[in-house]
Parts: structure tokens; C-alpha cells; sequence
């Protein structure tokens, strides 16, 4: 189960901390669990892994979910209503580190370069190590890699890790992304709380702004390195057009 650690690592944890007044009378943990996590939130007693009322004057509560998913769905609801309703004086601590995971990463192309990958990834991650070829048994490689990445933060949430949608793509090459606890994310509108084939969110692929791709009026914006003017085919930090430029520059200084 996602849940379940050998190491007895906090995952998946939250905190709930409750801004009263010293002497205002406190919620059982049975009600809190009931009105605020199951009735408040909509969640369901399967999704919890466990929930504990902690001993002391502050009125706090820790909750367990069952999967990452699920953690991100509880921030995304507190977000939404801004501290509000249910959520009035409530405030949420992430206690789990999430932030370093072994990464794989599959495309269905050989087109895709190692160098291609990297560069992808140390924008959109910290890339700690370089990526390497996943090799099966007859020493044939199958189009994926791993790596280890470590997970930004959101600066909005402390303690909150800023996940990625499961797919990625260079180019006009396409691909997947796995590691473990990952969330499962809308490829279109990053939300947590719905797959592409519920999302009504409008995204542009060529800007990727708030609006439909045909009429789009903005620059279009390259899928390697993010940067706006320019597509993968011309991007400066592809591979191709480094060994492109390196054997231009070769050539002018054999001429000197």
C-alpha cells in the first residue's frame, strides 16, 4: 500500500492546528475526525491510514492519508476555501519529506537523447544525479531511464511539494514519468482532484495561456528548455543543436 514504510518514515502526514484561544473548549478527536475530515472534507474513513488527537494545551490533530494523492487533495480543498467554512482558524503543517525520489522515466522513441532528458528535468526538478539507461536482460535498452530528483517546494504551502503531471514531452516525443507515492495529476490543468477526461480548463498548447491554441496571438513556447520564440527544433540547449554549433565552431577554427 502507498502507506505502509519500512523505514517508519512519516509519509503522508498532516497537521491540523487549531488558532483558538487558550480555554475554548476543544474537539474530540472522534468529531474532528467526523466534521471536519469525513463530513468537511469528504473524505472517507478508508482514506484515512491513521488519525491522533496530540496531548497538550494547543488543539492539534495528525492525519495519516493513504496516499499522496490524497494529502495534495486535502491541501487543494484548503486552498480553495482560503481558510474559510470549515477551515476557519485551522491551520495545515506538511510533516512528511517527500522531496527526493527515484525517478524512471519512458519513451516510446530512440529519437530522445540522454542529454535531452537531463536538460528537461533540471528544469522542471533539482536533478542530482545524471540520468541513465535502463538496460533489460538481454542488455536491450527499452527507451527509459532513471534518475534521482528532488522535489521543489511550494513557496504557498510550507512543507508542500510541487508535483508534476505524469507525462512529459520533448519535442514531438512523448513519454512517462513514475516514481513512488506519485500523485495522479490532470495532464491539462495540474489539478489534483480530477483526471484530463473531467477537466474544463482551457490551456493553450503553443503559449500555454488561458485560452484556445487556434487564433493564439502569443509566442510560442519550447518544450525543452520553456523558453518563449523558439521551438524544440531550434532550441539553443538541444542536444542536436549543441553538436550542430560545436562542429561549426570546429570547422571555422580548422580554416583560421
Amino acid at each position: 500500500m502507498d502507506f505502509y514504510n519500512h523505514r517508519r518514515e512519516r509519509i503522508n502526514v498532516a497537521r491540523f492546528t487549531k488558532e483558538g484561544e487558550e480555554g475554548e473548549q476543544q474537539m474530540s478527536r472522534i468529531q474532528f475526525s467526523r466534521e471536519i475530515i469525513q463530513e468537511g472534507m469528504g473524505f472517507a474513513p478508508t482514506d484515512i491510514n491513521c488519525l491522533v488527537k496530540l496531548p497538550g494545551k494547543k488543539e492539534e490533530f495528525d492525519v495519516s492519508f493513504r496516499t499522496s494523492h490524497l494529502l495534495d487533495l486535502c491541501h487543494w480543498k484548503y486552498i480553495q476555501e482560503n481558510k474559510q467554512g470549515i477551515w476557519a482558524g485551522f491551520r495545515i503543517t506538511i510533516l512528511s519529506d517527500a522531496q527526493y525520489k527515484m525517478t524512471t522515466i519512458q519513451f516510446f522513441s530512440e529519437t530522445v537523447s540522454d542529454e535531452d532528458v537531463d536538460t528537461w528535468l533540471r528544469r522542471h526538478y533539482g536533478l542530482l544525479k545524471r540520468v541513465w539507461k535502463i538496460w533489460d536482460e538481454d542488455v536491450i535498452w527499452g527507451g527509459a531511464w532513471k534518475c534521482q530528483i528532488r522535489l521543489r517546494m511550494d513557496p504557498q504551502i510550507k512543507g508542500k511539494v510541487c508535483h508534476l503531471p505524469n507525462t512529459i514531452q520533448i519535442g514531438e516525443n512523448r513519454g512517462m514519468i513514475f516514481f513512488e507515492r506519485m500523485p495522479r495529476l490532470c495532464r491539462r490543468s495540474q489539478a489534483g482532484d480530477h483526471v484530463i477526461a473531467n477537466c474544463t480548463a482551457v490551456i493553450c498548447n503553443n503559449c500555454r495561456g488561458q485560452h484556445k491554441t487556434q487564433g493564439c496571438t502569443g509566442e510560442i513556447r519550447c518544450n525543452l528548455c520553456g523558453t518563449d520564440g523558439h521551438t524544440f527544433r531550434t532550441c539553443p540547449k538541444s542536444y542536436a543543436n549543441k553538436m550542430k554549433q560545436a562542429l561549426v565552431e570546429q570547422a571555422e577554427s580548422d580554416q583560421e
